[in-house]
Formats: structure tokens, C-alpha cells, sequence
């Protein structure tokens, strides 16, 4: 996790080798690994300046379930988050999450390249599949005024990855 402005790391960029297996971890989550990565996130984006957060995790380990508690978390605060992937079919783990008298005012999807995207309107965004979206568009996001968390995996699924982790994280 890096600090935006800073540049400090704050956790491993790189995704951990092993998933942690161990009973004690608090519900809903489904691994010690996901309620850590969990909380280290949500402690990061309490915090009052705006953190640009990177998560890579191989496919089908939960990120974009783990987006969607953080979206929770976050609404249940009043406060506005955006939503930005290549593929809104693959956020509907996100959307399930969430409940849906808070989201109905809260929360937006936007294309990658929406024109109406405005974010002085909101707190958090979320981009999730980050690696199949260009490097242009991204560093554009990044620069938002707000809160922002990128997910991907960089195993091939959503683009190569490698753009994302040569190009993108070393801004």
C-alpha cells in the first residue's frame, strides 16, 4: 500500500506468496489474509489525507468481494463512493455487497472513460481490474481528489499486468 503523497510503503506491493491459513479471522471474511488486507485498508482510508492504495492478488482470491466490504464500510459512513472497471459484469460481487438504501444515492459505476465523471463528488474511488485499463487513464484516476484503491490481478487475466506494475506503480 502506498501513501500518494509520500510515496511511503506501507505494506508489501507485492502480492503475498502463500495465502495465510488459520481459524482466526473474524467474519465475513473468508481467510486471515483477507480480514488483514481488510482492516490494513480500511485503517488507511480513515485516515484524514487521501491514500492511493494498490491491491494484486491472483485470480479468484476475493478482491473484488473485499472492494465491495470496503464500499459497505464506506457508505455506512454517508459517505460517496465511485466505482470505475473495464467490465461491469465483473463488479457485481462489489454491488452485492452493499446495502442497497445506502448505495441507491452513494454509489456510481463509471466506465473507464466516462466524460460525466466528476470526483469532487466523492470520497472513495474504487477501480477494480486496474490492469485492463490504460496506464494514461489510470495515472488520470489516480489524481483524483479523493480517496483511491486499484485492483487487479497481474497474472494475465486483465491484461498482462505488466504495464500496471512497470508503468503504474513506480508514478
Amino acid at each position: 500500500i502506498i501513501d500518494q503523497y509520500s510515496d511511503q510503503l506501507r505494506l508489501p506491493v507485492a502480492p503475498i506468496a502463500q495465502p495465510i491459513e488459520s481459524e482466526n479471522f473474524r467474519p465475513p471474511f473468508a481467510t486471515l489474509e483477507q480480514s488483514v488486507v481488510g482492516q490494513a485498508i480500511l485503517d488507511l482510508l480513515y485516515e484524514n489525507t487521501n491514500q492511493l492504495i494498490s491491491l494484486t492478488a491472483k485470480r479468484g482470491r476475493g478482491k473484488t468481494w473485499l472492494l465491495g466490504w470496503l464500499c459497505s464500510q464506506w457508505l455506512s459512513r454517508d459517505q460517496k463512493v465511485a466505482v470505475i472497471s473495464s467490465r461491469a459484469a465483473a463488479i457485481q460481487p462489489l454491488f452485492r455487497q452493499t446495502d442497497k438504501s445506502l448505495s441507491v444515492q452513494n454509489l456510481a459505476f463509471f466506465a473507464p472513460d466516462a466524460a460525466d465523471f466528476d470526483d469532487s463528488h466523492y470520497q472513495l474511488l474504487i477501480v477494480d481490474e486496474a490492469a485492463s485499463i490504460p496506464i494514461p487513464m489510470l495515472l488520470k484516476l489516480c489524481r483524483a481528489g479523493c480517496h483511491c484503491v486499484l485492483s487487479t490481478t497481474v497474472d494475465g487475466y486483465e491484461g498482462t499486468g505488466q504495464g500496471y506494475l512497470h508503468r503504474l506503480l513506480p508514478e
